[in-house]
């Protein structure tokens, strides 16, 4: 039986920072803490009638991003060679460094067996957990332990719940340094 019986919840308080221009400086930071989760027909644990809460595919608990940005102190108007003539003020002056750091926590992922385990026509059953499948030090061949996981019994469907596991965080660091010109 297919369906359109869903629905889906999110949840986030949110922190922002901010400090606009001053003194050449400027900062904006923001943190969210989320729970987003859905409530789907799931067969493959149990039926045409059966549903689960998950985490939704996207639901990214943790996101952190901070950027700033600062003009340098040098040239026309500044505090260092404010008095430069035109040709030192167009090479020392107008010079801004700005950075944006940015990190997110992993994706959740869900571990399936192959087979159609407890005969019921649907594929992507789970498997009984036996651990908690999270490595120390996971690797692009081996990202979960594996052992942590065992095929039920024939006929069964397994106990693992949905994205009980989670893909790697993500940092990203962008940096640049641009000089302003004015044209006359």
């Amino acid at each position: 039986v297919q369906t359109q019986a869903q629905s889906s919840d999110y949840q986030a308080p949110q922190l922002k920072l901010q400090q606009r221009p001053a003194r050449g400086l400027w900062y904006l930071v923001s943190y969210t803490y989320s729970q987003s989760t859905r409530r789907v027909p799931a067969p493959e644990i149990g039926g045409n009638y059966t549903y689960e809460t998950q985490p939704q595919p996207w639901d990214i608990p943790h996101l952190f991003s901070a950027s700033y940005g600062y003009e340098l102190p040098f040239g026309k108007g500044r505090k260092f060679l404010s008095n430069a003539g035109s040709v030192a003020n167009a090479i020392v002056g107008g010079w801004q460094f700005q950075n944006i750091i940015s990190y997110r926590s992993g994706l959740p992922y869900t571990p399936t067996i192959s087979r159609d385990q407890a005969n019921i026509g649907v594929g992507g059953q789970r498997p009984n957990r036996i651990g908690s499948g999270e490595l120390d030090n996971p690797t692009i061949d081996v990202w979960f332990d594996k052992t942590a996981f065992v095929v039920p019994a024939n006929f069964t469907f397994g106990d693992s719940g949905p994205g009980i596991l989670r893909s790697d965080h993500q940092w990203n660091v962008d940096m640049s340094l641009f000089k302003r010109f004015e044209i006359r």
